[in-house]
């Protein structure tokens, strides 16, 4: 694999793979807290969810998830292509 793909990897699947992760931390963060001061309904939880913008919402996560699968399938076919420039056993 050369340079390019490692770079693919570490500046752009890496960074946008923290994000999804943090976004579920998040979220699992915000409902917990919602839920222990008292808050049983999840449909009330859930759309209070990131100041209840719906707009903001989606865009954060179609960011971070369109950007982490892109930058996956490039390394992915990186990988793929650098699998046929090895010797012959």
């Amino acid at each position: 694999m050369g340079p390019k793909a490692q770079a693919v990897l570490t500046r752009g699947f890496l960074p946008f793979a923290a994000a999804t992760v943090l976004l579920l931390l998040f979220k699992g963060y915000f409902v917990l807290l919602a839920v222990r001061h008292g808050q049983h309904d999840l449909a009330v939880v859930d759309a209070g969810f990131m100041g209840g913008s719906h707009a903001v919402r989606y865009a954060v996560y179609a960011v971070v998830h369109s950007g982490m699968g892109i930058t996956l399938v490039v390394f992915l076919v990186a990988l793929w292509r650098s699998l046929g420039k090895g010797k012959p056993a």
